[in-house]
């Protein structure tokens, strides 16, 4: 058993001599900077890791915020892309977009964050948006009853570009909408979240 010295009345009492705290690196108060200074000088290499980090990060917001991925207008699928029947009765024909019914004259919006490159009348689409949206991507928004850009105009996602129309080719409101990545044709339905 340990015998430890005892106080008055019995109570037991630690040692003056008895080891108290942790370990102990015996910093002198002079030597505080100098220590405090080493630790700033480890935290750099930490300090360049969280402002490469920091602008990544940004690059990858920017990124998103151009990619062609909200719905251009809420409405009901009337089309998809690949091959379909014409809605002209001349048999099969390959669809390059999605046709996205909706009233006439709600609004077309931006899918991504871009630049305008065409706004104007294209043969078969009738009043007709270009989008380049960087990275590769460009979209198309087609049978509009009014345009709301002109070319070379940034927009951002979720701007209002057009509005639903029946112009062009075209048996009803709706909007034909394209996405095209690096120069080929894609199904919109892999972009739309």
């Amino acid at each position: 058993m340990l015998d430890l010295p005892r106080g008055p009345e019995g109570a037991a009492q630690p040692a003056k001599s008895a080891p108290r705290g942790g370990a102990s690196r015996g910093v002198h108060p002079a030597d505080i900077d100098a220590v405090l200074g080493s630790a700033a000088g480890a935290l750099e290499p930490t300090r360049a890791r969280l402002a490469d980090l920091k602008a990544r990060v940004a690059q990858y917001r920017q990124r998103l915020e151009h990619v062609p991925n909200a719905w251009p207008v809420r409405g009901s699928v009337t089309s998809r892309f690949g091959l379909r029947r014409s809605p002209f009765g001349r048999g099969v024909e390959f669809h390059e977009g999605l046709d996205i019914a909706a009233p006439y004259g709600a609004p077309v919006r931006a899918t991504g964050a871009g630049r305008v490159v065409f706004a104007g009348w294209k043969s078969g689409y009738g009043r007709f948006v270009i989008i380049d949206h960087g990275y590769g991507y460009q979209t198309a928004y087609g049978h509009n009853s009014k345009l709301n850009v002109r070319a070379g105009q940034t927009v951002k996602r979720g701007e209002v570009i057009a509005y639903v129309g029946n112009t062009g080719r075209s048996t009803g409101p709706h909007v034909h909408y394209e996405v095209i990545y690096q120069g080929r044709k894609e199904n919109p339905l892999d972009f739309l979240l």
